[in-house]
C-alpha cells in the first residue's frame, strides 16, 4: 500500500437559517481534473471519546449528505521535521462514515454521476470505517478550531479484493464548518462508488 499517493455541545444543531448549502461539486472543475466533494457541517455532537458531524450540500436542487464520526485525540502522522510517522500515523476505527437516509442515497447518486460510474444502488447501511492516516503535525482535537487532514484507505483488509481497494483524502475544518472528500487517483473512481454502495 502506498502511503501518499468549535465549539461543541451535546446534539448541537447549527442554525439552519445561517447555513447556505452549496453544490457539493465545483462547476468550474476541469473535465480531466480531480473530482472533489465539498460539504458543510450542519450539526455537531460531542460524545465521550468522539465527535459526530452531519454534513450536507446540494446536488442540483436536492440535498445530499453524510454522517461522520471522528475519534478525539488522534495522533499526528507528521513529525516536527515534516517526516511521515508511519508508527503513529496509521489509525484504525478512527473515522466512521454512515448514511443519514435519502440524503446519503442522493450523495451516492451525485458522486456516481461525477465519476461517470452511475449506479441505482442506495448508500450502504453498513458503517464504513476506513483505515486513516493522519496528515497533521498536531493531535486532532476538534475543540481546537482548525483544519485537519487525513488520508483514508477503503477495503484494504486481508479478505478484500484488490480491485475494490481505493483511497480518498478527507479534510475536516472545525472552524469553517466544512468537510471535503478529495480524489486521490482517478483510477479509484469506480471502487469509491462501490465502497459507498449498498451490497
Amino acid at each position: 500500500m502506498s502511503l501518499f499517493s468549535l465549539f461543541f455541545g451535546c446534539n448541537k444543531s447549527l442554525k439552519s437559517e445561517s447555513i447556505n448549502l452549496e453544490q457539493i461539486t465545483r462547476a468550474d472543475e476541469q473535465e480531466e481534473g480531480f473530482k472533489d466533494v465539498f460539504l458543510k457541517i450542519v450539526s455537531e455532537e460531542k460524545r465521550e471519546d468522539s465527535f459526530v458531524y452531519v454534513a450536507k450540500g446540494l446536488s442540483g436542487s436536492k440535498v445530499a449528505g453524510l454522517k461522520f464520526e471522528i475519534k478525539s485525540d488522534l495522533p499526528s502522522g507528521i513529525d516536527s521535521h515534516g517526516n511521515l510517522d508511519a508508527k503513529n500515523g496509521f489509525i484504525y476505527n478512527a473515522i466512521k462514515i454512515s448514511s443519514i437516509g435519502k440524503e446519503s442515497d442522493e450523495f451516492l447518486k451525485s458522486i456516481s454521476r461525477l465519476y461517470k460510474f452511475p449506479t441505482d444502488k442506495k448508500f450502504t447501511i453498513i458503517t464504513l470505517s476506513p483505515t486513516a492516516f493522519s496528515l497533521n503535525k498536531t493531535v486532532f482535537k476538534a475543540e481546537n478550531l482548525g483544519c485537519y487532514k487525513f488520508k483514508l484507505f477503503f477495503r484494504d483488509g486481508e479478505n478484500d479484493k484488490e480491485e475494490d481497494y481505493c483511497e480518498l483524502y478527507f479534510n475536516v475544518n472545525t472552524k469553517e464548518k466544512t468537510i471535503e472528500l478529495l480524489e486521490k487517483d482517478r483510477d479509484y473512481r469506480e471502487s469509491v462508488v462501490k465502497a459507498f454502495s449498498d451490497l
